[in-house]
């Protein structure tokens, strides 16, 4: 006699999310084996890559990301089909540096620390009790601007982060030609 698990519905579309996510990462790096680039990842380094996840090979995909532009489309389009939140570049004439950034059910704001002056609290938040929260923020910017930064769990749908002003993370969500990804 054959014993069988019974799944609930959350389980089904955790499982579904799951291999949609390898498949679109998958078709994706296809269109690009098929145009001869040469992948230096695998599609499933970027996968894990993307859903936040620490490895030791993360300053490859790192790496891979920042010097090829064409792995580096390709993660974009697979991010854009598979993130929870997309804050796109802001208004193209919008040339001053952005403190607030604002999308579909999200908002990402910079705060001075009173505490410091040369800090500043990077505050994301969203709206509505969202079933899985973001682990990773992904920062595309310009050129070959690429920064993967892990978020901290959410408290009543909101995570901060405290950063420099200086640092890279800040620089890359002032800059109105940067997209974020919340995955």
């Amino acid at each position: 006699m054959n014993a069988y698990t019974i799944i609930d519905e959350k389980q089904i579309d955790s499982t579904r999310e799951h291999f949609s996510d390898l498949n679109a990462m998958n078709e994706l790096l296809d269109e690009a084996a098929n145009s001869g680039i040469e992948a230096s990842v695998s599609p499933g380094e970027l996968y894990a890559f993307a859903l936040g996840a620490v490895a030791a090979n993360a300053d490859k995909v790192q790496r891979a990301l920042q010097d090829n532009a064409n792995i580096r489309a390709a993660f974009q389009d697979f991010l854009q089909k598979v993130s929870q939140f997309h804050l796109p570049q802001a208004i193209a004439a919008s040339t001053a540096d952005v403190d607030v950034r604002e999308g579909p059910q999200c908002k990402i704001s910079i705060e001075p620390s009173q505490a410091n002056p040369d800090q500043v609290y990077v505050i994301v938040e969203l709206a509505g009790g969202e079933a899985s929260q973001p682990k990773a923020m992904h920062l595309m910017g310009t050129g070959n601007s690429y920064l993967r930064v892990a978020l901290p769990e959410f408290y009543d749908g909101i995570a901060q982060l405290i950063e420099e002003c200086a640092s890279e993370i800040v620089a890359l969500l002032r800059d109105p030609d940067t997209e974020v990804f919340l995955k």
